[in-house]
């Protein structure tokens, strides 16, 4: 548990419109996928790609709580 309040709590310095308790719903892995996700978008200055996860469809959506 600590482990994901951790990485919530990145999340949401890099994208403070983030909601916590929907954050909460999400997995580990999923979190940290999404962290690195952010993290990769917040770095001007390489010249890397992100590559989305072969098991992950390309649109995802979920419902608001």
């Amino acid at each position: 548990m600590q482990e994901k309040n951790a990485l919530i709590a990145s999340i949401l310095e890099l994208n403070p419109s983030a909601n916590h308790g929907w954050l909460e719903m999400f997995s580990v892995e999923d979190l940290a996928h999404y962290l690195e996700h952010l993290q990769f978008a917040h770095e001007h200055a390489r010249n890397l790609r992100w590559t989305r996860r072969g098991d992950l469809a390309p649109v995802a959506m979920r419902e608001c709580a």
